[in-house]
């Protein structure tokens, strides 16, 4: 009984394998886009899978591991199976319509959701390699230099917010690095370099959606060069445009208080 316990275990398991082996990569593929397209991400990301897996050399692997790393990554959360899958995509399948986009996807999860800023540097540099579209590189520079003040690393931010602005100056990213490039100046406390330079983008940009903020940060830095009048009346200014009213208000009664101690 044993004995034949043992030989139709053996035969089925044999019948499973033929099974499982017998769908071509085409087969698999459409197997995985219908459980893809019924919302059943666990089975279509089995399917894709098993696509690279099985056939890792078809024109079918490089679109099912593309669509699994971004099941894995939108609908289960899984962001080092996602980022492992991407990166295969950008090594194994370089000329893959899709491989750049892969590239972008992982450096998008260091910045934005792993918040791994020194990670994400490198994968946006390993981007720009790739020769992305031009329109798109002043954005990735933006994020480069972004990451780098998010480390402290200020002198470097400022190096690719500066290499913008002189290499795309039409670009909104032009806008954005200005305002960054400012806004350094500002917490590094060079006052002078900060006011001369948000009162020259509120004149460059002053319906930009950043100019309340170039005013309030504007108004910080007379406070910090001693000119409370004037940063008193650049917040008063800001009444009813500030996204923030409440730290507006603050900042108001804290000048005028200051300038009321003066006056005793």
């Amino acid at each position: 009984m044993a004995r034949k316990r043992r030989l139709f275990s053996s035969v089925l398991l044999l019948l499973i394998t033929i099974l499982y082996c017998a769908d071509s990569p085409s087969d698999l593929y459409r197997k995985a886009k219908s459980f893809d397209e019924d919302s059943d991400y666990r089975r279509a990301i089995l399917y894709y899978k098993r696509v690279f897996e099985d056939f890792p050399r078809s024109d079918y692997a490089p679109d099912a591991l593309f669509r699994a790393a971004t099941i894995s990554h939108i609908f289960f959360r899984d962001i080092r199976d996602s980022i492992r899958m991407f990166k295969t995509i950008v090594v194994n399948y370089p000329e893959y319509p899709k491989a750049m986009e892969a590239q972008k996807q992982i450096a998008g999860i260091f910045m934005e959701e792993v918040l791994d800023f020194q990670n994400a540097i490198g994968e946006y540099q390993k981007l720009l390699q790739m020769n992305p579209p031009q329109d798109e590189v002043p954005g990735y520079l933006l994020n480069i230099g972004r990451c780098y003040e998010s480390v402290g690393n200020y002198e470097q931010a400022m190096v690719e917010y500066k290499n913008i602005i002189s290499k795309f100056p039409d670009s909104k990213e032009s806008m954005n690095a200005k305002f960054a490039v400012n806004f350094i100046n500002y917490i590094q406390k060079r006052t002078s370099n900060a006011i001369r330079g948000f009162e020259e983008f509120i004149s460059e940009y002053p319906e930009s959606e950043l100019a309340p903020d170039a005013l309030f940060y504007l108004a910080g830095s007379y406070e910090d060069n001693d000119n409370l009048h004037k940063a008193l009346e650049i917040l008063k200014g800001l009444k009813g445009k500030y996204r923030n009213p409440g730290t507006l208000r603050l900042k108001i009664d804290r000048l005028e208080n200051r300038l009321k101690v003066r006056k005793r």
